[in-house]
């Protein structure tokens, strides 16, 4: 049975009531007509009703599913924006301990180099240790001499050392920092993946990688020329101590030399008059060194420290 629409089934309805009426003759068939007209015109203010609840009803349900895509959307936009985030995130993450691991890499190779200049400094200071026996009543200017070379030749050594250090360092620092901009590019790569725009990598990058890349490089640049500074710095300060103690030394020898122990009260008063005149002159010859750098002072005092024991030792020998 084919199901027609509530407007026709009513006009098919009422024409089939509107001719049994009419075939009753109760009413006049004008009357028949006003009545049945009537109904009809109540039927489709129902019917318009509906019709407009049904559309209402519609428009609300569309108002509806367009506020929950709306809704949906937002939040797709946002867990997606946070992926992102994370994934950018991590992907720097991993640049930066890259570069942390290069620098541990890098602490390794300077830890070797400093076991080598520990070993140079032990040998200075056996060379030092030497300096006792060039004290006594039988040492000769050729044998402080002899010793002052082998000092020279050990600070000399330490001095290569250290210049080959910096430049090993320098090179290590240059190597690393070539490496960092190739881990930039593959940061690049890695965010293209993404499906980022060009813009949000370009961002992600300048904002946050390579401002770090940009800080470790000058942190390592001003640690380079503190290390050269103070290379040079050590270099002048173990030459100009390793020279005043040998003129101290030489100063001495000659002394042995030019006055005998057996020689009358006078003499030893000579000898130590000789030994002040000696003493000042030393400090004449020591640079002195400004006092607006509290390092460079603070050597000067163990400079003028060093040189007062050996001259007590030397007074101690002649005593004996």
């Amino acid at each position: 049975m084919q199901i027609l629409p509530k407007s026709k089934l009513l006009i098919s309805v009422l024409t089939k009531y509107s001719q049994l009426l009419e075939k009753i003759s109760f009413l006049l068939p004008p009357d028949v007509h006003r009545l049945i007209h009537g109904k009809a015109a109540m039927l489709n203010q129902s019917l318009l009703a509906n019709r407009r609840s049904l559309a209402r009803m519609l428009l609300h349900l569309q108002e509806e599913i367009l506020q929950q895509q709306s809704v949906f959307h937002l939040h797709w936009d946002d867990c997606l924006s946070c992926w992102k985030k994370n994934r950018i995130t991590e992907v720097i993450d991993n640049v930066k301990q890259l570069c942390v691991n290069d620098r541990t890499q890098h602490v390794i190779t300077a830890q070797q180099q400093s076991e080598l200049l520990r070993d140079q400094t032990e040998q200075r200071c056996v060379v030092i240790s030497q300096i006792n026996p060039l004290l006594q009543d039988t040492c000769s200017i050729s044998v402080v001499s002899d010793w002052y070379e082998q000092l020279k030749a050990v600070n000399e050594q330490i001095n290569r050392l250290h210049a080959d250090s910096l430049h090993h360092l320098r090179c290590s620092y240059e190597q690393m920092w070539q490496h960092q901009l190739s881990e930039v590019e593959y940061c690049k790569e890695a965010l293209s993946a993404l499906q980022l725009s060009e813009t949000e990598m370009q961002d992600a990058i300048n904002s946050q990688l390579l401002p770090y890349i940009g800080q470790v490089q000058v942190q390592d640049e001003e640690r380079l020329a503190a290390l050269d500074l103070h290379c040079d710095t050590l270099a002048r300060y173990d030459f100009m101590l390793s020279r005043s103690v040998f003129a101290v030394l030489r100063g001495a020898a000659l002394l042995w030399d030019s006055h005998d122990l057996s020689v009358p009260d006078l003499a030893q008063g000579g000898l130590e008059f000789d030994i002040c005149d000696l003493k000042c002159l030393l400090l004449k010859q020591i640079d002195p060194v400004g006092g607006s750098n509290t390092t460079c002072g603070f050597k000067s005092k163990k400079h003028n420290l060093v040189i007062t024991i050996i001259f007590c030792e030397v007074n101690s020998s002649i005593e004996q």
